[in-house]
């Protein structure tokens, strides 16, 4: 059976008002600060990497095997391949300092530009927009996910500066992966940006408030219910919002015929008054 429309309302067209918050969110930047405490444990692990390149020279100028220690590096350290530990080792076993400098510099490079773990994010895409504050407070430009360094990309970029002081030796694929990880695991899967949730819904909740609602006008005896089609989550929507509107409605009759009622029976009481006193 079709449905008609008995009265003139409006209702909220959910699915266009949510469509329109989930854009306006999309467009609002995640907040992210420069984690100090993660800057100082990344410079540490330099220092571990070079007291592990030291242990593998030392013993295999001993003739011994290198079985590394507990932590992560030294593990790694003694996994890699012939090939890629001489490239490796040439940051302990270079004569010339600027080598370790230059490293050290690379990394600073990217620590201060920020390195970001896109798995932090919710449904994170190319063009998500980051904003970064720094330590001060300052905040910097809005920036998309893609120009930002990943903790993969700047383990990619680590190993090759690394191949680059051998340009002489030929890696395969497995040293290139091999060193990749290391270089993970002296960055740590989360960088150095971490993210300020609060301040991140603060900012989109402001942004939402601000987002009127989508709304749909309904005239008399348009029809709200086609027949024969199935029944959808708007017009149970626009259905609802009619109830509403036609039980106010019978409210305010109700409230009328009351307040007639009332003036009625007072007329007639004031009417009795007036005839009894006349004849008293």
């Amino acid at each position: 059976e079709t449905i008609f429309a008995q009265v003139d309302f409006a209702y909220e067209d959910k699915a266009a008002t949510q469509k329109k918050h989930d854009e306006a969110e999309a467009h609002q930047p995640s907040y992210f600060t420069i984690s100090e405490v993660r800057n100082n444990h990344i410079r540490q692990q330099i220092d571990e990497l070079y007291t592990a390149l030291r242990g593998r020279l030392e013993s295999e100028s001993a003739n011994q095997v290198y079985s590394g220690g507990e932590k992560s590096l030294s593990q790694e350290t003694a996994a890699l391949s012939p090939t890629a530990f001489l490239a490796l080792s040439r940051l302990e076993r270079a004569v010339d300092p600027m080598l370790r400098q230059q490293f050290r510099d690379e990394l600073d490079r990217m620590l201060n530009d920020g390195i970001i773990n896109p798995e932090v994010l919710s449904n994170p895409t190319p063009e998500s927009r980051i904003r970064i504050i720094e330590r001060a407070g300052r905040e910097r430009w809005a920036r998309t996910l893609k120009s930002l360094t990943t903790t993969k990309q700047a383990a990619q970029q680590l190993t090759a500066v690394i191949l680059s002081y051998s340009p002489e030796l030929k890696t395969s694929p497995l040293d290139n992966a091999a060193l990749e990880r290391l270089m993970l695991s002296l960055i740590g899967k989360n960088g150095n940006l971490e993210i300020d949730a609060k301040r991140t819904a603060a900012q989109k909740a402001e942004a939402l408030k601000n987002i009127p609602a989508v709304m749909v006008d309904v005239k008399k005896n348009d029809i709200i219910v086609q027949r024969n089609t199935v029944v959808t989550a708007k017009m149970l929507d626009a259905l609802s919002a009619e109830q509403k509107v036609l039980a106010l409605r019978n409210q305010q009759e109700d409230k009328r015929q009351t307040i007639f009622r009332n003036i009625f029976w007072s007329l007639i009481l004031v009417t009795f008054a007036a005839f009894y006193l006349v004849h008293i």
